[in-house]
C-alpha cells in the first residue's frame, strides 16, 4: 500500500516533516471560517484543526487516502498570537517574545478509513534577547508573512531561538510522534 496522505493546508513546513517521514503528500487546502472565540490556545487550536477537516471532507466526502488538517498558534502569556496581518504587527510580535518563553500549539485532525482522530501538542520556545536591527533583519526574508508568532523555525527563524522543550515538529506545525501512533495503529500494514 502506497504512503499516501493528504495534507489539508498549503503549509510547506507540515508538508516537508511528513516527506521526511516517507510519505507522498498531496496538498488539497481547505477553506474553513478560521474565526473564534479566544478562550484558551488549546481548545481554539483544537477547534480550528477539526473545523479544517471537516471542511475539506464536505467537499471531498470520500478522499482515497488518509488526510491530515492542522492549526498553530502561540501562546505569550495569556495572549494568543496567530498570523500577522502587516510587517508592524511581525514586528511587534517578535519584540514581545525577544528573551522570553512562549507556548507553541499544534492540533490535528485525521480522517483515516472512516475515523476521525484529533490530538494536540505543546512545545516550549524560548527566544534570544532580539535587537530591533536583528528582528528587521528576520522580516526582511518574509518568512513571517503567514506564520503564527511571526517567524518560521524551519527556515532562519531558528536562529531566533536560544532552546525548545518538546518535539520540535510541534513547532513546525504537525506533532509527528502522535500522528505516527494514530498511522500506525488504523494502518499496519501500511
Amino acid at each position: 500500500m502506497s504512503k499516501t496522505i493528504i495534507l489539508a493546508s498549503k503549509s510547506l513546513g507540515r508538508k516537508l516533516l511528513l516527506e521526511e517521514a516517507g510519505f507522498e503528500v498531496l496538498i488539497q487546502p481547505s477553506k474553513a471560517d478560521e474565526e473564534h472565540q479566544r478562550e484558551s490556545v488549546e481548545k481554539s487550536v483544537r477547534l480550528l484543526a477539526m473545523r479544517k477537516l471537516e471542511a475539506f471532507l464536505r467537499d471531498r466526502p470520500s478522499p482515497t487516502h488518509p488526510v491530515i488538517a492542522s492549526d498553530t498558534l502561540l501562546a505569550f502569556e495569556e495572549i494568543e498570537l496567530g498570523q500577522p496581518e502587516t510587517r508592524e504587527a511581525a514586528f511587534s510580535q517578535l519584540r514581545l517574545l525577544s528573551g522570553t518563553t512562549h507556548h507553541v500549539y499544534s492540533a490535528w485532525a485525521l480522517w483515516v478509513n472512516g475515523d476521525v482522530h484529533q490530538g494536540c501538542d505543546r512545545c516550549a520556545v524560548t527566544f534570544k534577547e532580539l535587537s530591533d536591527d536583528e528582528i528587521e533583519a528576520y522580516l526582511d526574508t518574509g518568512e513571517w508573512v503567514g506564520a503564527a508568532g511571526s517567524y518560521r523555525y524551519q527556515g532562519r527563524g531558528k536562529e531566533l531561538v536560544r532552546s525548545t522543550t518538546g518535539d520540535e515538529s510541534t513547532v513546525i506545525g504537525l506533532p509527528m510522534n502522535q500522528i505516527f501512533g494514530i498511522l500506525a495503529k488504523a494502518l499496519p500494514d501500511w
